[in-house]
């Protein structure tokens, strides 16, 4: 009689598997199946991560309907004050310091780095804006993940189940797109005491391939022994921003070839050109030449060049499974990758089989502004920041032609989520970010223009106001989030943007947020309404009632009768939950769906702009 045996493969960054053999010396050895009187050798079998990613085409089923919150760290709250900046370029100001002033210190600061490096700085006195515009980028108030870690059961409180950090990445500036070394945590925002130095040091044998030759910091192992599973204590995820693209100047591997230009071994990373004596006297970098953003090398195929890939792969690993022991619980839930267009195919297919294989459950979300579908086959993106959903939603409520018209913006959502459900489940659905103006000042300024266009804090200073938000703003802020909360979907908020804060586009809409709004000590009467308001639409992802149907229901958009108000339907094989969203005088023109088994209204806004929203479940069972 033969012997079955399972035998369980685990690979490094990939996969393990259980494979059922049957061996035979009569059969010439070991075949999958089939009975035999012998028992013989057992096969080894490799499955790459490629293979392994081609069978998970979608996002998890975690990621469906799950509320996010995206925090900008450097501007969130500052819990230590022992790691705030102390750099060259940057100076560091009290978290309660005018964002419209600039200090005495800044102006020298920023007048002698112009004086210094007048390549990468400029201070212009005639500028637009002002003193403060000549300063801002270089100012820090030193926000850190402390304060993350500090306000996690606000967050938590508020429905959210996602942590969307901005890139946390050693670098020298405020937003850190501009990584200096994606090996570590930047210890301005990480560091658990108090520094000295910013420049995290590795060993110069150091292999950029092989993470397991890096060191690790004291911030990475806070972010990682305290940070992470904080997180995940709470029921939450973690998602990481993953910037692939570029880096920035004081990157490790371009500063070796400004320093040894051709002779660099990391000359072919980059895009240089080299004088006769073989100086770096230029490269590309992210929108120009010579800027201070050098992107990678890519291919003719669109890959990245084989130094750089094998960098971020190992990059990749090191933040999904930091103890490489094959188990990724220890590490981030997922990845949001920024300007995710710009890297070719070949390198996302690999890429994806990378954490697939590391961790079939991990989230891949593509900052890509316009409709992603070409990258929805399982080859790249499990999602997208769903920037068309705020452009037809803030058409309706703001800023559009068709302002006002229930029927347009039925129509456009409809097109929007027209992917596989199993895709737009997971899609990031966000009305503002940390690349765009507030959400209540979107609502306030509400002349026509495109989206993200005409608010910029100085050159649109005449036609946008970037301090004030009215109560007929906040009422159609709300409504805005009850849109992005009853269609399918992930919705974001953007820190700050659930007390109704006022801001501009860049860098206005990247204030600090006041000490005491967090917790809710200092907001006022009508910040704490609109914060509690917030909370209730999240919460419906949630609800034991209607958050299944909110998560995975299948979805359409209707108007009312009179094309004010906007109709969402969610419904499965057995039940139909109607969303009636619209001013309080909308005439809905058809039957509200009779004898449902669970019904709830609710008035939103602080004021007296009056708009309404009603739910009604009904059972659809013969």
């Amino acid at each position: 009689m033969g012997m079955y045996t399972n035998q369980f493969l685990a690979f490094p960054g990939r996969m393990v598997i259980a494979i059922l053999m049957m061996c035979s010396t009569q059969v010439g050895g070991c075949h999958s199946g089939g009975r035999s009187e012998v028992v013989g050798t057992l096969k080894q079998v490799e499955i790459e991560p490629t293979t392994h990613a081609d069978r998970i085409r979608f996002g998890p089923q975690w990621s469906r309907g799950l509320v996010w919150y995206q925090v900008f760290p450097e501007r969130f709250a500052n819990e230590n004050q022992g790691n705030d900046p102390s750099q060259r370029q940057s100076t560091t100001v009290a978290w309660e310091q005018s964002f419209d002033a600039a200090t005495i210190e800044e102006v020298e600061r920023g007048w002698m780095l112009a004086q210094g490096e007048p390549r990468h700085f400029r201070y212009d006195p005639s500028r637009v804006g002002g003193a403060v515009a000549n300063v801002i980028y270089q100012r820090r108030y030193g926000g850190d993940l402390q304060g993350v870690l500090a306000h996690l059961d606000d967050l938590k409180e508020m429905g959210v189940g996602g942590i969307y950090l901005c890139p946390v990445f050693a670098s020298t500036s405020l937003h850190k797109y501009d990584a200096m070394d994606h090996r570590h945590i930047d210890p301005t925002l990480g560091y658990p005491g108090r520094i000295t130095e910013l420049a995290p040091t590795d060993d110069p044998d150091m292999d950029p391939a092989d993470e397991s030759t890096w060191d690790w910091t004291p911030a990475d192992r806070w972010f990682l022994d305290v940070l992470v599973p904080a997180i995940h204590e709470r029921g939450m995820k973690i998602m990481l921003d993953g910037v692939w693209n570029h880096v920035g100047l004081d990157h490790w591997a371009f500063q070796d070839v400004v320093r040894l230009g051709q002779s660099s071994v990391y000359r072919d990373w980059f895009n240089g050109t080299f004088d006769d004596e073989g100086r770096l006297v230029g490269w590309e970098s992210w929108g120009g030449h010579n800027g201070r953003l050098p992107v990678f090398k890519q291919t003719k195929t669109g890959d990245l060049a084989p130094g750089p890939k094998a960098h971020m792969m190992a990059v990749t690993r090191r933040w999904m499974d930091p103890n490489n022991d094959g188990d990724p619980s220890d590490g981030i839930d997922g990845w949001r990758l920024d300007v995710a267009n710009e890297i070719g195919r070949p390198f996302w297919k690999d890429w994806r089989g990378l954490v697939k294989g590391i961790n079939p459950e991990a989230l891949i979300v593509g900052e890509i502004w316009y409709d992603a579908r070409e990258y929805f086959d399982g080859t790249a993106f499990d999602a997208q920041m769903n920037y068309p959903a705020a452009y037809a939603i803030a058409d309706w409520l703001s800023i559009g032609h068709m302002k006002g018209d229930a029927r347009s913006v039925a129509a456009r959502l409809t097109d929007v989520y027209s992917h596989d459900p199993e895709t737009d489940a997971s899609q990031l659905n966000l009305m503002s970010s940390h690349d765009t103006e507030r959400l209540a000042s979107l609502m306030h300024n509400n002349h026509q223009r495109s989206f993200d266009n005409g608010s910029h804090p100085w050159r649109d200073a005449d036609t946008y106001d970037r301090d004030t938000v009215s109560e007929d703003a906040l009422t159609r802020a709300l409504v805005a989030y009850m849109v992005l909360v009853a269609s399918p979907g992930s919705p974001m908020i953007y820190n700050g943007d659930e007390f109704g804060m006022a801001g501009a586009d860049d860098p206005d809409d990247r204030r600090p947020i006041p000490i005491g709004y967090l917790d809710g000590s200092t907001l006022n009467a009508q910040q704490k309404s609109f914060r509690g308001q917030v909370r209730w639409i999240m919460t419906l992802k949630q609800d034991p009632v209607v958050g299944q149907l909110l998560r995975l229901g299948q979805a359409r958009w209707e108007s009312s009768g009179d094309g004010k108000g906007l109709r969402i339907i969610r419904e499965n094989d057995h039940q139909r939950l109607t969303i009636d969203i619209g001013p309080c005088d909308t005439v809905w023109g058809s039957a509200h769906d009779t004898n449902p088994v669970w019904a709830a209204s609710r008035l939103l806004g602080t004021g007296t702009s009056c708009w309404e929203v009603e739910l009604r479940l009904i059972s659809t069972r013969d």
